[in-house]
């Protein structure tokens, strides 16, 4: 893979995250509503907030049958990864004390460096894509191995049915890890 393609995915995951971390810029915005900062903080939340969108048009646009993405996964094994969630609330639980605490500049740059920490993590965990307003858009993950993959993740969109995806499926990688299937073939229970 070349230096673009690698630097392209790198900037889709750090947009990923960042649309990820919407209520949390929020958060900050309330907390610094009235400051010589608010302004700032206004920008970053209304940013976040397009690329949270972002992320939900392209799981919606990545998917497209016949597509030349489109790939035949042999699922051996998966579990449902909603609990892993909790990664995701370690930013808040970290980051909002540490900016209402100190407040200022000094508060919005320790909220980016452990920003930046928190990312390396996620990322490194593979969990770097959890979002919990992908359950509010009816998206779930399923952690997944495959017979090409020891571990990835199937982000697919499920109204309401609880299933365990097994057998072969068409899915798009749309990372290094990260499928998305839009529909479940019939037969999956």
């Amino acid at each position: 893979m070349d230096i673009a393609a690698n630097l392209g995915r790198t900037l889709v995951r750090i947009m990923i995250f960042i649309g990820n971390l919407f209520p949390l810029f929020m958060a900050v915005f309330i907390i610094y509503l009235g400051s010589p900062y608010s302004f700032f903080t206004v920008i970053i939340m209304l940013v976040s907030l397009l690329l949270l969108f972002y992320w939900k048009t392209l799981l919606k646009a990545s998917y497209k049958p016949g597509s030349r993405n489109t790939k035949a996964l042999e699922i051996k094994n998966s579990t449902d990864s909603s609990s892993a969630i909790i990664g995701y609330f370690l930013t808040y639980t970290v980051s909002i004390p540490s900016v209402s605490v100190v407040g200022g500049i000094k508060g919005l740059v320790i909220l980016f460096i452990l920003l930046i920490m928190i990312y390396l993590v996620l990322y490194e965990n593979k969990i770097a894509f959890y979002n919990p307003f992908l359950f509010l858009f009816k998206y779930k993950m399923y952690q997944i191995e495959t017979t090409e993959m020891a571990l990835g993740y199937l982000i697919t969109k499920v109204n309401g049915i609880e299933f365990k995806p097994q057998g072969t499926i068409n899915a798009v990688q749309i990372d290094d890890f990260i499928y998305v299937a839009r529909r479940m073939p019939a037969g999956i229970s």
